[in-house]
């Protein structure tokens, strides 16, 4: 018995170490890490079926909807742009983030953790999805009028014809 005790002893501490390196190592991997940046004031919100989204001047938090829990938390790190953002919107077939904030466009695709982005002239006050084809792009309106950018572009154009406001998918409001 008293060998047996002394095997567990020695057996114990041995685990606690392994336990601590495995969660060590968990904590560098950069799939499971967040930085946790300051939420305390919300500039715009979007949202879809699955997902929340909630842009503040240092970050952007993805709520998840069906787990009531947060999703992540994305950070200058994480390529969440320096300017701030005053509007947004979000696909509702990918999730993907449309964002426009002080002369610049950004689209953050949540599958691959990826943001995009380009330059727009003036302040974005709205962003909208055709509601008929969200996928497309996204068109973004400032002092200067409406611009499109079409997924995958890299700048925005003018937008020739911008769809009805009864037929696009914007920023929520505070009454939605």
């Amino acid at each position: 018995m008293l060998a047996l005790s002394g095997a567990l002893l020695a057996f114990v501490p041995l685990a606690l170490r392994r336990y601590r390196i495995q969660q060590a190592r968990r904590i560098l991997q950069s799939d499971v890490r967040t930085f946790i940046t300051d939420l305390w004031r919300v500039t715009a919100v979007a949202a879809t079926p699955a997902v929340l989204y909630a842009a503040t001047p240092n970050g952007l938090a993805v709520y998840d909807r069906a787990f009531l829990s947060l999703r992540d938390v994305l950070g200058g790190i994480d390529g969440f742009p320096a300017t701030p953002i005053t509007a947004m919107a979000a696909d509702p077939a990918d999730d993907t983030a449309w964002l426009g904030g002080i002369g610049q466009w950004v689209m953050y695709q949540p599958q691959a953790r990826r943001f995009e982005s380009g330059a727009l002239p003036g302040v974005v006050d709205a962003v909208a999805l055709d509601a008929r084809d969200p996928s497309r792009g996204a068109y973004f309106h400032t002092s200067a009028g409406w611009y499109f950018v079409p997924r995958g572009g890299l700048t925005a154009e003018p937008a020739g014809s911008v769809p009805a406001p009864a037929a696009r998918i914007g920023e929520l409001s505070a009454d939605e």
